[in-house]
């Protein structure tokens, strides 16, 4: 019950009151008042249920500690070390987060942008023109799947899986991302690089 409501009850509980103890209502009258008010009380959302939606709405807010790792990592990556994090930026990172993709997820993504022949400018199209930019890589759903999709194929084209050392890399490397060690995380992903491509050649 907010303010509004609990002001609208109060003043037809003084009013039934006065009615009462000016003799100006029938006792079968009254009950059917109170029974009135009752129902509609009980009609009214619950505490608990507002409650809990607003608890489900905060699971799914991104923190701005996710914002900030994928963020950094896409700055380190793409060589952007002055670009500052803008409301703009947040927008769109936060989106993609929003739609159930994970922190890990994005990175992968904006890794498969600095191969993707359209975001490097590389496509006939593109005249040369990079679109490897925040609200480029993380436009909307449909974007971040495809990325994802074409860094899933190179993965697997790695067998990554296959090789122990590879594999022990990339376990320390999803410990660093969930503990937020960005720099730790960035160096290790270099490392599975290499070595993936030396296993190829």
């Amino acid at each position: 019950m907010d303010n509004s409501q609990r002001v609208y009850f109060a003043k037809g509980m003084h009013s039934l009151i006065d009615e009462v103890l000016e003799g100006r209502i029938e006792n079968g009258y009254l009950v059917a008042r109170l029974k009135g008010a009752i129902k509609w009380v009980e009609s009214l959302p619950k505490e608990s249920v507002i409650n809990e939606k607003k608890k489900k709405r905060k699971v799914n807010e991104p923190s701005p500690e996710e914002i900030r790792d994928v963020f950094e990592y896409w700055r380190k990556v793409t060589g952007r070390s002055r670009t500052r994090l803008t409301s703009d930026k947040k927008r769109h990172i936060s989106g993609r987060l929003r739609d159930g993709f994970s922190v890990k997820q994005l990175i992968n993504a904006i890794d498969q942008s600095q191969v993707d022949p359209w975001c490097q400018g590389q496509n006939e199209k593109t005249e040369g023109k990079k679109y490897d930019f925040i609200d480029n890589i993380f436009r909307n759903s449909s974007k971040v799947e495809k990325l994802l999709e074409a860094y899933d194929d190179s993965a697997l084209g790695d067998e990554i899986g296959d090789k122990p050392e590879l594999d022990e890399l990339k376990q320390l490397s999803e410990k660093a991302l969930s503990e937020g060690r960005i720099e730790d995380y960035n160096e290790i992903e270099g490392k599975i690089r290499s070595l993936s491509a030396a296993n190829n050649s």
